[in-house]
């Protein structure tokens, strides 16, 4: 189980808390620090670090490219559903905020 707060997670019964202080520039990772190491680096909540993904290597059942952009990715998955831990409940990635 892990618990997400606005910038930054903290595993159940552990002693470290992790910082959000970044994503990369084409929106493919993000990055925490152990809030031991933090030092003087800025965190940041996760709104103000999203980058919208920049990849175009999406694929069909078959394995074959798509090429498709963000908007055509999102719209094929937008009614599956995943576990909002804050809610304990599904929704559909359509209604993340």
């Amino acid at each position: 189980m892990l618990w997400i707060v606005n910038f930054g997670f903290v595993m159940p019964n552990a002693q470290n808390v992790y910082f959000l202080i970044g994503s990369s520039s084409n929106g493919t990772n993000i990055f925490f620090v152990r809030n031991d190491l933090l030092g003087d680096l800025q965190t940041r909540k996760s709104e103000d670090a999203y980058i919208r993904s920049q990849f175009r290597e999406s694929s069909d059942p078959d394995g074959n490219l798509t090429f498709l952009d963000f908007d055509d990715r999102f719209n094929l998955i937008k009614d599956f559903e995943v576990y909002d831990l804050t809610t304990g409940e599904n929704i559909r990635i359509q209604g993340i905020n």
